[in-house]
């Protein structure tokens, strides 16, 4: 199945997907948290592969944030 739609749980982080939303938000890359520790991201039409390798950038940046804490 395909679909322009990622979700992932971040609870081994041990930071709310509120806070980790803003995160990648200063980084430029757009999320939605869905629950306590749930992130959800969707690619629309337009988006090319290096908008995906940002956004990817910034997921890791924000979790190895997280993991020095």
């Amino acid at each position: 199945m395909q679909t322009n739609i990622v979700c992932f749980d971040i609870f081994g982080l041990g930071m709310a997907a509120g806070a980790f939303v803003a995160k990648l938000k200063e980084q430029g890359a757009l999320a939605l948290a869905m629950g306590e520790y749930k992130v959800r991201l969707v690619m629309h039409r337009g988006i090319e592969r290096e908008h995906v390798e940002k956004a990817a950038t910034a997921i890791e940046a924000t979790a190895k944030l997280r993991v020095k804490n």
